[in-house]
């Protein structure tokens, strides 16, 4: 993500998140004066920062997800950023029927939701994000992670 533009303290940027019909679980952001964070509308206190944003601004990261969703305690999901384990969450990973799926881009919300002040985010300064090397598996050999210089292995021993 560049660092230009800088963005109204009462704008909330998405970049990408699990979605699922009729209810979305994770969602992960970025703002100029928290950085990048993720959000868990499972549960409202679930959330967690991982990077300040001069630590995630002008830089490439690599972000490797698993996750299983479930609407039972069995659930989980861990995160690892650059190599490094960031989170580990256990427990209920989506709330109702539907299939969550991952969706990506920018998603600018003012807040409050509706804020007249910001025209349905037409009133938003123009942003933009990158992204790389988007894989799906089932399984962490799957994603080919070698080819970015990661070892399956390693990642889940820690």
């Amino acid at each position: 993500m560049p660092d230009e533009p800088k963005f109204e303290i009462p704008v909330e940027t998405g970049l990408f998140q699990f979605h699922g019909k009729p209810n979305l679980a994770f969602k992960f952001h970025f703002s100029d004066t928290r950085g990048f964070y993720l959000t868990n509308y499972v549960d409202m206190w679930g959330g967690k920062t991982f990077m300040k944003p001069e630590d995630f601004v002008d830089r490439w990261h690599d972000i490797v997800i698993e996750i299983l969703h479930s609407k039972n305690a069995d659930g989980y999901m861990n995160i690892w950023i650059n190599g490094k384990l960031q989170h580990k969450f256990s427990g209920i990973t989506t709330r109702r029927k539907g299939r969550p799926y991952l969706k990506f881009g920018i998603y600018n919300t003012a807040k409050p939701v509706g804020n007249p002040k910001y025209d349905n985010g037409a009133l938003f300064n123009d942003i933009w994000v990158y992204f790389d090397e988007i894989r799906f598996a089932k399984t962490c050999s799957g994603l080919k992670l070698a080819d970015l210089g990661y070892d399956c292995a390693k990642l889940l021993e820690q």
